[in-house]
């Protein structure tokens, strides 16, 4: 049977190496297997969203030792992905297996980076109609737009900062 592509493949020779070389391959490898058991994803892609997730894939993408030195990456732990998902399938979220991997392969650092602390973040500076309503709302809104749990930003209330990408008012104007 044919290995599936998947953009991003081509790094992780480099970051397993490196997993080695840190001691840290068995507990990644763990981890790729129980994200990839719980989403139905497949391995490779869960892998490389891991990757993209803790930075490794940042890292690998560099090779000046220089540059490499400033990517702040992180080792995940079984542990960590457990409590993850716990709160992802929990409330206020809800998620399914299908929402899940709509969110991680488009936003792998929000969710699977601490989701619990980016979704009170996107709540804190969510426009003050969606705060007013049930937290029921605003999580159909994050299963329908994987998206919102990455606004963290309103320049509606702080003024524009070029935070684009991650703003309440650009979400909206683009909806």
């Amino acid at each position: 049977m044919m290995t599936p592509k998947f953009p991003g493949m081509e790094y992780l020779e480099t970051i397993r190496n490196e997993m080695i070389v840190n001691d840290h391959l068995i507990e990644w490898e763990a981890c790729v297997q129980y994200v990839s058991e719980i989403t139905g994803m497949h391995p490779i892609e869960t892998e490389i969203k891991i990757a993209e997730a803790t930075r490794w894939k940042a890292w690998a993408i560099v090779t000046s030792p220089l540059g490499r030195k400033y990517i702040q990456k992180t080792f995940p732990t079984v542990e960590e992905m457990k409590q993850t998902f716990t709160w992802l399938q929990g409330n206020p979220l809800r998620f399914n297996s299908q929402q899940l991997q709509a969110a991680i392969r488009e936003y792998p650092e929000t969710y699977l980076k601490e989701p619990s602390k980016n979704y009170k973040r996107s709540w804190n500076v969510a426009p003050k109609e969606w705060r007013k309503m049930d937290t029921e709302v605003f999580a159909q809104l994050i299963r329908d737009q994987p998206r919102v749990m990455s606004l963290t930003y309103n320049c509606a209330d702080e003024g524009c900062s070029a935070n684009c990408g991650s703003c309440w008012v650009t979400f909206q104007n683009s909806s």
